[in-house]
């Protein structure tokens, strides 16, 4: 009779439950790295515009070109703003993720201590059960032994 712990399929479902979250808090960490190269990228667009403004301001440039450079400047200050609401939910998304992944891996060490605490019992008492066996079988040709002796 080999061990067997009861709660097996609910350790198994805390596994596939962790490791489902690590594939998703990873995907989440890509999105959120993603989103600020975006952001990093928009500033760097903004930050040129507006130098490449300054610049020609200074050269003496058309109205039309002027408003078509501000207008560019000023959407991405828009896609800035955007994006940086975008990478605080993401952000937040990830941070809910991490603390799920972190109930479960508790979960699973909970289970994981239990089933090895069980089959350390279980162990002992096959052990146990063991040793009783061979003290009685010991006992049993000692008690031979003695008749065999008396009957001589």
């Amino acid at each position: 009779m080999g061990f067997s712990f009861s709660l097996q399929a609910l350790l198994n479902w805390k596994r596939n439950l962790e490791d489902l979250s690590q594939m998703r808090l990873a995907e989440k960490a890509r999105k959120l790295r993603l989103t600020e190269e975006q952001l990093e990228r928009l500033r760097q667009e903004r930050s040129s515009c507006e130098e490449a403004l300054k610049r020609l301001s200074s050269l003496g440039i058309g109205a039309a070109e002027f408003l078509l450079y501000k207008a560019f400047s000023e959407r991405r200050g828009e896609d800035l703003l955007a994006g940086k609401e975008r990478r605080k939910e993401i952000a937040q998304e990830v941070e809910r993720e991490r603390a799920y992944l972190l109930s479960v891996m508790k979960e699973k060490k909970v289970l994981e201590r239990l089933k090895e605490k069980r089959q350390k019992a279980f162990e002992r008492e096959m052990e146990r059960k063991e040793t009783k066996a061979h003290d009685d079988l010991t006992v049993m040709r000692y008690r031979r032994g003695i008749r065999r002796d008396r009957s001589s």
